[in-house]
């Protein structure tokens, strides 16, 4: 049923909003002692896609998401592919040169950082046009760089924010493929089966639970796809869905 769902509907955030539906008071997200549910990582998620879209993000533009293993990343992740916006992971570790060029070249519109990691990132994006950067913060604190947005104003759309259609094809993640092929060799596996684009690996909408479904049901390549997105969310300091 549910992979019937996403099928029709062909965007990955249709996980997220089926297993908000289902179960609702289940708890999606733990950060020591704070916990999410997924009716409000649901809900969270869908005032960032409104937020995005009032703000001019549109289908297949891209949103830079450079944050470490925070509540934040789940809601932004869902939210922007709520908004059809493609998902440009950063690792939160880069410099201002790193970062200038990883957004300048997968021209994304929009940055979202965290305020350890702003400082580089402004510095980075000051090298670009037409860049908004957002600032995500621990509880109690409220410091950003000049220039820069309050996550928070991200969360002020509607919870009711319908998503964005998406076609099966379209690019619902996308990162630089040399840190993926860094990742396949030190797990001694080829990276032939992950579609490349350039120099950057996408992974489209429909793409995702396809293989997630081949790897549940033992195809081997799938597994290894598996094992090299996982390994990827920890080279980027986060914990991408795998």
């Amino acid at each position: 049923m549910l992979l019937l769902f996403l099928l029709m509907s062909f965007n990955l955030a249709t996980m997220l909003r089926e297993s908000a539906r289902s179960r609702p008071e289940k708890v999606a997200v733990i950060l020591d002692q704070f916990r999410l549910d997924y009716q409000t990582v649901d809900a969270l998620s869908n005032q960032l896609a409104g937020s995005l879209t009032a703000a001019g993000v549109r289908r297949g533009d891209r949103v830079g998401l450079m944050l470490p293993n925070v509540p934040q990343f789940v809601i932004a992740y869902y939210g922007i592919l709520k908004a059809g916006a493609v998902v440009v992971p950063m690792n939160v570790l880069l410099k201002a040169p790193e970062v200038a060029f990883y957004v300048g070249d997968s021209e994304a519109r929009v940055l979202i950082t965290w305020e350890d990691f702003a400082a580089e990132a402004v510095e980075g994006v000051s090298q670009l046009s037409g860049v908004a950067t957002y600032v995500a913060n621990r509880p109690g604190s409220e410091a950003r760089p000049e220039g820069t947005r309050p996550f928070t104003e991200l969360l002020q759309g509607s919870p009711a924010f319908d998503m964005e259609p998406t076609d099966p094809d379209d690019t619902a993640v996308m990162g630089l493929t040399d840190a993926l092929l860094e990742i396949a060799e030190s797990l001694s596996f080829p990276v032939d089966f992950w579609p490349a684009q350039n120099d950057y690996y996408h992974l489209s909408h429909a793409e995702y639970p396809a293989r997630q479904r081949r790897a549940a049901e033992g195809d081997p390549a799938a597994a290894e796809w598996a094992r090299a997105f996982a390994a990827l969310g920890r080279r980027l300091h986060v914990r991408v869905p795998a």
